[in-house]
């Protein structure tokens, strides 16, 4: 059996007209041969990999440290690679304001495409700090509908500044402002432009 190719995730693309995963060197999709270039390096979607870092990836990390330290205020800082490019594509999405249908059916292409390509996506850094691999993370998030709902409201609590996380999270987060660039963005109207499209296609099957 052929062993999966082993990448970290932000040598990988998603194409915003076909949704299908690319690797990042890729000048155009796989499936649909549309230029990838305007993708690559994106200003939003480099903001959103950040808000997957902060709002998700560091927070769920230091809940583990303030649990273990219980009061005693000894923490241990984690420092990890952003989850990439893929996250962010769901990042922009869920900033979007589409539906958690349509949010979900993002990331099961996502996901399809994934498997699809025989590549695992993971990060030493994660697995040493118990943070759940990328793969495992993007299979659940299509799968399992608890970890959905606290992902989203983990993104949704992130825009909200925070409020009720413990003092120590809060101040080793950075603070991510999307809505000039959501408004403005040509690679996210593209990508939900997609996501409506596919999902109607879908239906009329």
């Amino acid at each position: 059996m052929m062993q999966p190719y082993a990448y970290r995730d932000w040598k990988l693309i998603i194409c915003p007209f076909c949704l299908e995963v690319n690797l990042i060197d890729n000048k155009a999709c796989s499936n649909c041969e549309r230029s990838l270039e305007f993708t690559i390096n994106n200003k939003t979607f480099r903001n959103c990999e950040a808000i997957m870092f902060y709002a998700y990836q560091q927070r769920k990390t230091l809940e583990k440290e303030v649990q273990r330290a219980n009061g005693k205020g000894l923490y241990r800082h984690h420092s990890h690679i952003p989850y990439g490019v893929i996250f962010a594509f769901i990042i922009g999405a869920v900033a979007s304001g589409i539906t958690w249908d349509a949010i979900k059916f993002l990331i099961s292409k996502i996901f399809n495409s994934v498997e699809k390509l025989n590549i695992v996506v993971d990060d030493e850094l994660m697995i040493k700090s118990g943070v759940k691999q990328d793969f495992d993370l993007l299979k659940d998030l299509a799968t399992d509908n608890n970890t959905f709902e606290e992902f989203v409201k983990c993104i949704d609590n992130y825009a909200e500044g925070m409020p009720d996380v413990h003092p120590y999270i809060k101040d080793e987060t950075r603070f991510v402002n999307l809505s000039n660039d959501l408004l403005n963005d040509e690679l996210l109207r593209q990508l939900v432009k997609t996501i409506k499209k596919e999902m109607n296609s879908k239906k009329s099957k």
